[in-house]
Parts: C-alpha cells; structure tokens; sequence
C-alpha cells in the first residue's frame, strides 16, 4: 500500500488492473513473492498475491479506482489511514471478512460465472496443503 501511497499507479485499459511495470516492483517488496511472473510483461493474474490482495484492498474499500473511462488510476481512501491504527487482530480478521463476504470471487479468479461451493473444496485443499508444508519446515 505504501507504494501506491507514492506512486501515481494508472490502471490498465482492458481489465483496470495494476500495470505491467509497477508489478515486478512490487513483488519484490512482497514477503512472499511470485515465482512465475519472471518478466516485465507478466500481467497481474501472474501475481497472485498481488492480484488477490488488489481485490481485497478495492472490496476492502482501502484502496480506489479514480479517474474516468480508461483512465483509471488507483488511489488509497481515508478508510486505509483508519485500517492502519489497527490492531494486527483487528487487521487480520478485517482482511479475512472482506476475503470472504466482500470479494467477488469470479472476478477474482477471472471467470464469469462461479458460485463458492464449486470451487471451496480446491480452495481448502490448497490451505491444508499449504499448511502442512510450512508445519514440516518449522518442526
């Protein structure tokens, strides 16, 4: 967010995603970082924690497209200063409610029509997975 806070970030004509060039930027200031967008011109589904947390930061209302017709930039709200003052507890459980109520997940995974209970049990397979791999690491 601090990045968007500095930089003037135009939004891509097609999708109003995040442009090519402002992505590998700040992937590299990401704690987990995509390891399959290799190039300056992977787009921003190649991002995935950018492109979920984008989604999230819109739902969330921290963050806004401003701007009209195809020229859309993306601005930080007054909500992003309120969610800053935050607890860690308070932030987590902000993020995972709009993860979860507010995000529009076939907007998110770029499909048209997707109802949850299709793709809930990929997604939870995917958590455990995940979950039992960084328990093999820290034990």
């Amino acid at each position: 967010m601090d990045y968007v806070v500095q930089h003037n970030m135009k939004l891509t004509a097609k999708n109003a995603y995040i442009s090519r060039k402002h992505l590998p930027i700040i992937n590299e200031q990401m704690s987990v970082k995509a390891k399959n967008a290799t190039s300056y011109y992977s787009q921003q589904q190649y991002y995935p924690y950018i492109h979920l947390f984008f989604h999230i930061a819109l739902n969330g209302k921290l963050m806004m497209k401003s701007g009209k017709g195809k020229k859309l930039h993306l601005t930080v709200t007054e909500r992003w200063n309120t969610f800053k003052h935050l607890t860690d507890t308070e932030k987590y459980f902000f993020l995972l409610e709009t993860f979860w109520v507010d995000v529009s997940w076939a907007r998110l995974l770029n499909r048209h029509n997707i109802n949850i209970h299709h793709i809930l049990p990929d997604v939870l397979e995917k958590l455990m997975d995940h979950t039992r791999i960084r328990a093999r690491f820290t034990s």
